[in-house]
């Protein structure tokens, strides 16, 4: 299963917990840049608002359509990978990537129906949702977003 840093999870104020993050980024990133992230990691695992943390209405998007597509080779599955985190001013998003084993392709020993019957209050496999940082944060999200986007 992936690190507690890929799973958005906040361990502490040292770079270096965040090293897959950190290491991977796809911008030249400053010691403001980094600090902020992980400011918002603490906000979204600790805080009294995750929302301050997360753009909710694209994280929901992002999760709906995931979860649609059955993409498990991604944060929700056990290698909690193939995504693209992006923060801007304290608040994480989530930028979709490597959809390629989409549609089921990942969960090669599982057959059509049970691909089509997956249960959608089951989003991970592999580990639980109290793992995925993000996921936390949804539930009280959920009630403050209209409802039209769900």
């Amino acid at each position: 299963m992936g690190s507690d840093d890929v799973s958005l999870v906040y361990t502490d104020d040292d770079y270096e917990s965040y090293s897959n993050i950190f290491d991977n980024a796809k911008t030249d990133i400053t010691d403001a840049d980094r600090d902020r992230l992980i400011d918002a990691l603490k906000t979204l695992n600790q805080g009294s608002d995750p929302a301050e943390a997360v753009d909710a209405e694209q994280v929901i998007r992002y999760f709906v359509v995931h979860n649609f597509v059955l993409n498990f080779d991604s944060y929700t599955g056990t290698m909690i990978h193939n995504y693209y985190l992006y923060e801007e001013d304290g608040v994480l998003s989530m930028i979709p990537w490597d959809y390629n084993l989409a549609f089921g392709g990942f969960q090669g020993a599982q057959d059509a129906t049970a691909l089509v019957n997956y249960p959608i209050d089951t989003p991970v496999s592999g580990g639980s949702v109290c793992q995925r940082g993000i996921y936390r944060a949804l539930p009280p999200v959920l009630r403050a977003v209209p409802g039209d986007l769900l």
